[in-house]
């Protein structure tokens, strides 16, 4: 452990032992001593580098243009999140800035970095080369009139480095007139909040032999998005987009097809497969207890566990026993009013005499990129048999667990259904 980490550790331990009667502010003026003693340990953990480039934004010449361009680049969710990766839009041309054309980012950021005046300097892409994702979040937009707010509405908030989330009870943030505030971490700010941190979505690509530099077990990547000091980065094949739905899916219906056929949807629809057609969580606070809101949008996982009959058997795309899939790019969550992700994951053909009488279905919320094996016992049932199948998965390296569904073969799902458990919903489909 570096002596800055270890500062920082003993800093925080005397701050939770001395501070707990300022516990209840989630966000303040600072009105008398103990609240003054908090936030300076507070802003004394916000990087200094993260500091200098908040206070560069808000003290621009041109800051409405500047955030004009970061807000409507974040609204492009490059990574599914409402995220404006700094390295990637350095070279970008804004439209106006200051009365004139022809302004670049880059130029802009220098301009309001070089404040002293004299030669300006290219600071912005020194920060760059030691901290190539410097990344700004829009994590809480959805509480307010969006089309309404300025730059002059929004808190900036620098995210400490190296302190474990765990750790972490406030955070430190400034606004526009240098009013300082204390956040509650845990609970979603009644303020529009800018978050000054790394993006968590990409990861570094060794150009050598085009693997993850850090999982080297991990080799699927959807292109490399983002190039800096060499080094290119990507995220995962599997972190498709999906669109969001504006409202609900329709309400769950039957397995259709008149009422003479009796026989579960499964196996009067043979010809067709399971699809997990949507998923939400159930509210905000239930998606802010496996990512809080500084660090945006939760990062999912769906497991499913099934059996066959003859064996555990190699994996393929027709007859997986094992399907893994991230939704991890989506913006999966609860807005003002309920918006639902289209996650579009194919299953199987369920067949009940291969793959027996249920399936389990278990989601994560994952922080890492990186991919292990773990050994597992999986125990399924075909009409008055028991079967238990032993195997190893490869799961998420950094994980929570969200919630497990049972799913039994005789669900009517040919019109769709809608399954809970404590956190979040999704529908099955039967699809062609």
């Amino acid at each position: 452990m570096t002596s800055t980490i270890r500062n920082q550790w003993f800093k925080l331990a005397f701050a939770t032992c001395l501070l707990l009667t300022c516990y209840s502010c989630s966000q303040t003026n600072i009105h008398n001593e103990d609240q003054l003693d908090e936030t300076l340990f507070y802003k004394d953990l916000a990087p200094p580098d993260l500091m200098k480039v908040g206070h560069a934004i808000f003290e621009s010449n041109s800051n409405d243009e500047l955030f004009s361009f970061i807000y409507g680049k974040s609204l492009e969710r490059f990574d599914g999140d409402q995220d404006f990766l700094f390295g990637l839009n350095l070279k970008e041309t804004l439209p106006t800035a200051n009365g004139r054309s022809g302004f670049s980012f880059q130029d802009l950021m220098n301009q309001s970095l070089n404040q002293e005046g004299g030669q300006i300097e290219d600071v912005i892409s020194s920060i760059l080369k030691e901290r190539p994702l410097l990344n700004i979040n829009f994590p809480n937009d959805y509480m307010f009139d969006s089309d309404t707010l300025s730059l002059n509405d929004y808190v900036i908030v620098p995210v400490p480095d190296n302190v474990p989330e765990s750790k972490i009870e406030k955070l430190y943030g400034f606004d526009i007139s240098g009013k300082e505030y204390l956040l509650d971490a845990k609970s979603e700010p009644n303020v529009p909040v800018l978050v000054l941190r790394d993006n968590d979505r990409l990861f570094p690509i060794d150009q050598e032999n085009q693997r993850n530099a850090k999982e080297s077990d991990y080799t699927d990547f959807n292109g490399v998005q983002y190039t800096n000091t060499g080094k290119n980065y990507a995220k995962s094949d599997d972190l498709t987009i999906f669109k969001f739905e504006e409202e609900l899916p329709p309400p769950p219906g039957g397995g259709g097809g008149g009422n003479t056929d009796t026989r579960p949807d499964r196996e009067k629809y043979s010809y067709k497969r399971d699809r997990v057609t949507y998923a939400r969580f159930i509210s905000v606070d239930a998606k802010r207890q496996f990512e809080y809101w500084y660090q945006g949008d939760p990062e999912m996982y769906l497991l499913v566990l099934m059996s066959k009959k003859q064996s555990v058997a190699e994996l393929d795309k027709s007859q997986n026993p094992v399907i893994r899939d991230w939704i991890g790019s989506s913006n999966f969550g609860l807005t003002n009013y309920v918006r639902t992700v289209d996650v579009d994951i194919d299953i199987v053909q369920w067949k009940k005499e291969v793959h027996g009488d249920q399936m389990k279905y278990i989601w994560y919320e994952t922080d890492g990129h990186g991919l292990k094996d773990v050994n597992y016992s999986y125990t399924n049932t075909y009409g008055s048999s028991t079967v238990t199948v032993n195997g190893v998965l490869t799961v998420p390296d950094d994980k929570m667990l969200v919630g497990e569904n049972i799913i039994p073969f005789t669900d009517s799902v040919n019109g769709g259904k809608e399954y809970r458990n404590g956190s979040m919903v999704f529908g099955i489909k039967l699809v062609n």
